[in-house]
């Protein structure tokens, strides 16, 4: 009775291992696309944006620090499913600090949270020189260029009586693609 006893026990403990075994091969769930930002000087970036013609192509230049940036942040990535089979491009410009491991790291935390999967960069070049060659007092600012790389349209929050939002982007953006495709 004793040995009956020890091989039932055995064998529930046997089928208790291989059914943990089963439940860790089940598929995991897929994972959220990966996100990769990518540093950039502005002459790189220049470059970059001349290869994406002749799609329009909608930047948001942002930072981490940003809170109106990090805000509407998700809308562009949503506007950017949305015109993305119409041709436009979206890209994200990171104004974080490239030389500081802890700013970059909390960029790619974020473009990973929100899923950011179009192109993101982060400038390379110092604050002073990234805001003076993008003509920026500060952040967000939403740039957009027509399929001949002319900037046709710029939203920025310089003005602090005239900010703008989501729908303003939107606005401009159906604009322009209308104008364009006249």
């Amino acid at each position: 009775m004793r040995l009956k006893f020890q091989h039932g026990c055995a064998l529930a403990v046997a089928v208790m291992v291989c059914a943990a075994c089963f439940e860790r091969s089940e598929p995991k769930p897929a994972t959220s696309p990966r996100t990769e930002l990518v540093p950039i000087g502005f002459a790189e970036w220049k470059a970059r944006r001349a290869s994406y013609r002749p799609q329009i192509v909608v930047v948001d230049l942002w930072a981490t620090w940003c809170a109106p940036c990090i805000e509407n942040f998700p809308k562009m990535i949503e506007m950017s499913r949305r015109f993305g089979p119409q041709g436009v491009r979206f890209v994200s410009i990171s104004f974080d600090d490239a030389n500081d491991p802890d700013s970059v790291s909390a960029a790619e935390d974020f473009l990973q949270e929100v899923q950011a999967t179009f192109d993101n960069f982060l400038l390379t070049d110092s604050m002073r020189a990234s805001f003076e060659n993008f003509d920026a007092i500060g952040l967000p600012v939403v740039l957009m260029y027509d399929g001949e790389g002319k900037e046709r349209v710029r939203l920025s929050g310089d003005d602090p009586d005239n900010q703008f939002d989501d729908k303003d982007v939107e606005t401009a953006l159906l604009g322009l693609l209308q104008e364009i495709r006249r």
